[in-house]
C-alpha cells in the first residue's frame, strides 16, 4: 500500500515537470519574437495613426512582428499594425532596434 502511494507521487511530480517545461517553452518561444522597451521607452506617449487623424496616449507593451500592442490610460491594450502609424511613431519604433 505504502508502495502504491510513492509511485503515484512519483509519476504526479514527473507529469508537472513536463507540463511546466512544455509552458516554458511556449513562453521562451513567445519571449524570442517579441521586442520589449527598456522603461525610459515605455512612457506614455501620443500615438498617432498614418492619416494624422487618430491619435492615442499610450503606453508601449511590445512590438510582435509586423505589430505594436499599446496599453491605453483605461488599461485597455489594443493592436496596431506598425504600417498604420504615423512615420515619427514607426522611426521611433525603429529606434528600439
Amino acid at each position: 500500500m505504502m508502495n502504491r502511494g510513492i509511485k503515484t507521487t512519483r509519476i504526479l511530480v514527473l507529469l508537472a515537470g513536463l507540463t511546466l517545461g512544455g509552458l516554458s517553452s511556449a513562453v521562451a518561444k513567445d519571449k524570442r519574437n517579441d521586442t520589449k522597451p527598456s522603461p525610459a521607452q515605455a512612457a506614455s506617449r501620443t500615438w498617432t495613426d498614418a492619416s494624422g487623424k487618430f491619435k492615442v496616449e499610450a503606453v508601449l507593451l511590445n512590438v510582435n512582428g509586423d505589430n505594436v500592442v499599446l496599453k491605453k490610460k483605461n488599461g485597455n491594450t489594443t493592436t496596431v499594425p506598425i504600417s498604420k502609424l504615423s512615420k515619427p511613431d514607426q522611426d521611433f519604433l525603429a529606434s528600439l532596434n
